[in-house]
């Protein structure tokens, strides 16, 4: 599970009670602001959402928090605002080793959704000297993908999957890979992988119907 999927598990919770206005009223009356932040996120109801986390970091101790509403800013495509925020939360300092890592993974999201490949790669190598992860081999393979070091990005995917034979960006990465070089039945085979392990993976999904479709998937 990633970075974003784990914060984004507890909104998934709640999506069944969104159209109940009873549910919204008791957490709002119990002032259970992160419960109402996470079911404002449900319903798309950004603004909201980023005002009840906003309530909690004001709090002292809760510097948790601070992540949640950068990935709230990330979901809303506000990335560049997540990046100033992020770079704000690490000059701070005094979180935990676990916090940290979550930081600068959401950072290389933030940086390779924007195409600042450099940078990516700078905080990768930043984390890598702390964190041996199987997802920061695979964001160092999209990442050599980015700039078209095809080689290089497959072995950084192969050593992620030693790592974590479940490892999502792995094997779609290996599956970008295979179509790049010809292969595009062994790539649509990766993207069934992924579909096999995540049945709700969107991107697989689309990939798979766009190879179906034109049989071709890049």
């Amino acid at each position: 599970m990633s970075n974003r999927e784990g914060i984004l598990k507890t909104s998934g919770m709640l999506k069944q009670t969104t159209k109940n206005k009873a549910v919204e009223e008791n957490l709002k009356n119990s002032n259970l602001d992160f419960e109402l932040s996470t079911l404002y996120r449900s319903q798309d109801r950004y603004n909201e959402a980023i005002s009840k986390i906003k309530n909690l970091i004001s709090m002292p101790s809760q510097v948790g928090y601070r992540c949640i509403l950068l990935d709230i800013y990330f979901e809303n495509q506000h990335i560049e605002q997540s990046l100033l925020k992020i770079d704000e939360i690490l000059l701070s300092g005094g979180f935990s080793r676990h916090f940290y890592y979550l930081v600068l993974v959401l950072k290389i999201e933030c940086l390779m959704t924007l195409n600042q490949v450099e940078p990516a790669f700078a905080t990768i190598e930043q984390a890598q000297d702390i964190f041996m992860e199987d997802e920061l081999l695979a964001w160092k393979g999209l990442a050599y993908l980015k700039v078209n070091e095809i080689d290089k990005a497959k072995m950084q995917f192969d050593r992620s999957l030693v790592f974590n034979t479940r490892n999502e960006k792995a094997w779609m990465g290996i599956g970008s890979v295979h179509c790049l070089k010809g292969d595009k039945e062994l790539g649509l085979s990766c993207y069934k992988k992924v579909q096999d392990i995540n049945v709700d993976s969107q991107v697989a999904l689309q990939l798979i119907e766009k190879f179906e479709l034109k049989g071709a998937v890049l």
